[in-house]
């Protein structure tokens, strides 16, 4: 085998609740993950031992160690003790700081697709190597449509699978905050009113194939931290969403309807940059 291709999701958290600071300075979450139907397409060829070569057709995105694609590879290859070489190339369609976890789920993509050349590391290797790179890279690892979080994000459990059909209204607004930004913006605006919530309204709606009991238990504490998020929550709600949301950090907001035809009317009503995606594949 010379080459491996991979569609690499995007995805939206169904749920996030952010605790206080921990005494590492990071943040413990409770987050229900799902991918969506909108993918980068990324492909992996063994190339010249000793190199990694990174093509994008996004013109914007580093094509180095600072491409955490990039960095996957190298994290493989030291786990490894030698640089095989491979030839990476992404194709973008999940929009670039979105909050939609495309940059981790490209890298999710490179390690499943290294394993698949070379088949030299352990299923729980992969995943040590992806938790360093990132809180939400496990999760793509599982290639499954739903998960729960907790820890930092990157502790997963099995939560059940998709029972119903939902589309979100994907809408571009803003500017992204860094994680890191968003994390201190939050903690600034709460102070000590930061308890950590738990997902178990909507991992029942989920079970129970519910999807407007879903979009009742949707929750994300980093709407907070975006002035504008209620002015396209509105919108979208005017449209007949049952729910509009953001995605993990932000900027981007989800419109949940339960057919196709509303999402699309709605994307044709929006003033915004907008596409639709199905919620899992």
């Amino acid at each position: 085998m010379e080459a491996v291709t991979k569609k690499a999701y995007g995805k939206v958290n169904l749920f996030l609740s952010v605790g206080g600071k921990r005494s590492d300075g990071r943040h413990d979450v409770e987050t229900v993950l799902c991918r969506v139907g909108v993918y980068d397409t990324v492909t992996v060829r063994r190339g010249s031992a000793g190199e990694i070569k990174l093509t994008c057709d996004d013109s914007a995105l580093p094509v180095n160690e600072e491409n955490i694609a990039y960095l996957a590879a190298m994290r493989y290859f030291e786990h490894v003790g030698a640089c095989h070489g491979v030839d990476i190339d992404i194709k973008k369609r999940i929009p670039v700081k979105a909050g939609m976890g495309g940059g981790s789920s490209d890298a999710a993509a490179v390690l499943l697709a290294l394993d698949e050349l070379y088949g030299e590391l352990s299923f729980d290797t992969l995943l040590e190597i992806a938790a360093s790179l990132g809180a939400d890279v496990p999760f793509f690892l599982y290639e499954k449509d739903i998960m729960l979080g907790k820890g930092t994000g990157a502790e997963l459990f099995e939560c059940g699978e998709l029972g119903f059909e939902g589309y979100g209204v994907f809408v571009s607004h803003g500017e992204k905050l860094s994680t890191g930004k968003a994390y201190e913006r939050l903690d600034n605006i709460r102070g000590n009113a930061n308890q950590l919530k738990k997902a178990d309204n909507l991992l029942l709606a989920i079970a129970e194939k519910d999807l407007f009991g879903v979009a009742g238990a949707i929750e994300n504490d980093f709407e907070l931290c975006y002035e504008s998020f209620e002015e396209i929550a509105d919108a979208l709600y005017g449209l007949g969403c049952s729910k509009a949301f953001l995605c993990g950090s932000g900027p981007t907001v989800c419109g949940l309807f339960d057919s196709l035809e509303g999402a699309e009317r709605a994307c044709v009503m929006l003033r915004y940059k907008t596409f639709v995606a199905k919620l899992g594949i």
